[in-house]
């Protein structure tokens, strides 16, 4: 008798560990990409980090973020070896293996996007360019980071694009070196640098383009559509909360420091 109870005891035990599902598991760039996306001592940080996980909080998820480079991550999405990235702009390619908001390819601003990122064209001080919307006469090289979006967006408008670097920050350091053409990246990052490493970098206020950004989900994943619509509901919900208490923090910090 006592090896029967013993027995289904454990039986129960392995059935409930089993019904406790893993802690997500979702990639993010290692690439410093303020204000959206950034490490502070290991630790991922950054508005689109806050966004997401107010949601996942309130949906008790468990999570983790795992910073690695940006192909690396792509690949593990494809394979179901993470569960999710934060985040990506919509991609043909990458529809094949992540799922995307119903309105990712159609919306340009999304309604279930995590936030609207817009891209800027950086210039060494002594290049005065103004961008009035001719793709054509950006500063050759144009400098964009390898595997990203925006670079696939300008290949198809056959506008000759140098993605040879992985990140911003080589890119930067490569614009400043050379002196010439020009960088494709966030205004924040110039902003940063510039601030940090007392550089003269400048940039156009006219973006580029402007881009939602998704928590997009491996197809390979353990998420189902079901919980993936409710997330994605739930990031919808909480964005202009996080994103009004972002602002607030960024606007007590400015005061601190007058």
């Amino acid at each position: 008798m006592y090896h029967i109870v013993a027995g289904f005891i454990l039986s129960i035990s392995v059935q409930m560990a089993n019904a406790t599902p893993a802690p997500l598991r979702i990639c993010i760039d290692n690439n410093n990409w303020l204000p959206f996306i950034y490490l502070e001592e290991r630790k991922a940080k950054g508005i689109h980090i806050d966004i997401i996980s107010s949601a996942l909080n309130s949906l008790d998820y468990q999570y983790e973020f795992l910073p690695v480079p940006w192909k690396r991550c792509l690949k593990g999405l494809e394979k179901g070896f993470y569960d999710a990235v934060a985040t990506a702009s919509f991609n043909s390619n990458r529809n094949k293996f992540l799922f995307y908001p119903q309105d990712a390819e159609s919306n340009n601003r999304s309604e279930w996007r995590v936030s609207q990122v817009e891209y800027i064209i950086a210039t060494p001080s002594n290049q005065r360019f103004t961008f009035e919307g001719d793709l054509t006469k950006v500063p050759q090289p144009i400098r964009v980071p390898r595997g990203y979006s925006i670079a696939q967006d300008l290949k198809k408008k056959n506008i000759e694009v140098d993605d040879s670097s992985i990140n911003d920050m080589q890119n930067i350091k490569r614009l400043l070196r050379e002196k010439n053409g020009s960088v494709i990246t966030l205004p924040t990052v110039i902003d940063w640098y510039n601030q940090n490493y007392s550089s003269n970098m400048i940039y156009d206020e006219q973006p580029l383009t402007s881009k939602s950004y998704f928590f997009a989900i491996s197809r390979q994943g353990q998420l189902n559509k079901a919980d993936i619509n409710i997330i994605w509901q739930r990031i919808a919900d909480r964005r202009s909360e996080v994103l009004a208490e972002t602002s607030k923090k960024m606007m007590n910090h400015d005061e601190g420091e007058q």
